[in-house]
């Protein structure tokens, strides 16, 4: 689920909103109702941290947050450990329990609004907590947040994958990070960077085609069709990001 400039922005849906959007539509595709879901996993929000520290964090507990919001209060909550690897990993330990019969059904979820809140902080609003004593007098104020008192469940393991020699070597941004992740791989297998190349090109060209087909382009930020050779050729609007990785094989 995508959401567009507002041009409002007191109309943007909040994370929980966007996740409560999203899930509607994943239930309606199943053909089932919120009652049946047993278990919500929340993927961790870092979007949060560009918020002011005094709302931080704004959402204490958003699988649940979520699941009062949608109608299965009762479900089992948990949120994920910080990583671009927790959505695989939720998907993973719901199968793994839905196998060992301990649920039949679970929810597996997340959302950021970063783009909102970065133009919220451009345009000087006060962003304040949902429910919350704070007060604000200023003209714009944007309302996010949910505080519900109950600790989340972490799942998902905890790993640190950046570290101050990282940091000192200007080597923590991820498309350098996966850059040499990709280097070592392509070598212990012997392939040459030139097949590496294509191959990644060719995955991201299947997943452009998906971004821009007419049912999913309303919904994608970037739905243009791009071709393998058009991935891989280096222009002025498709730099070299690291060897290996062009912009558009990056980001569009």
């Amino acid at each position: 689920l995508t959401q567009r400039p507002q041009s409002r922005l007191e109309n943007a849906l909040d994370p929980i909103g966007l996740a409560q959007a999203a899930t509607a539509k994943a239930l309606a595709d199943a053909g089932v109702g919120p009652e049946v879901i047993q278990a919500v996993m929340f993927v961790e929000m870092l979007g949060e941290f560009r918020l002011p520290r005094k709302m931080i964090p704004a959402y204490d507990n958003p699988a649940l947050s979520l699941a009062r919001r949608i109608g299965c209060p009762e479900a089992a909550c948990y949120l994920s450990n910080v990583g671009g690897n927790q959505p695989q990993t939720c998907i993973n330990i719901a199968s793994e329990r839905i196998a060992r019969g301990e649920i039949d059904t679970c929810l597996v979820t997340g959302a950021e609004a970063i783009d909102t809140i970065a133009r919220a902080l451009k345009q000087k609003y006060d962003i304040v907590l949902d429910g919350s004593a704070q007060t604000s007098d200023a003209d714009k104020v944007l309302r996010w947040g949910d505080t519900t008192g109950v600790k989340p469940e972490l799942i998902g393991l905890a790993t640190v994958v950046v570290n101050l020699h990282d940091l000192l070597h200007d080597v923590h941004e991820m498309p350098v990070a996966y850059s040499f992740l990709e280097q070592a791989v392509r070598r212990g297998d012997g392939v040459p960077i030139e097949d590496r190349t294509i191959g990644n090109a060719r995955l991201f060209s299947g997943l452009s085609s998906v971004a821009a087909a007419s049912e999913n382009a309303a919904e994608s930020w970037f739905p243009t069709a791009r071709s393998a050779d058009e991935i891989t050729q280096i222009t002025k609007d498709n730099r070299l990001v690291t060897n290996a990785y062009s912009k558009l094989n990056c980001a569009v």
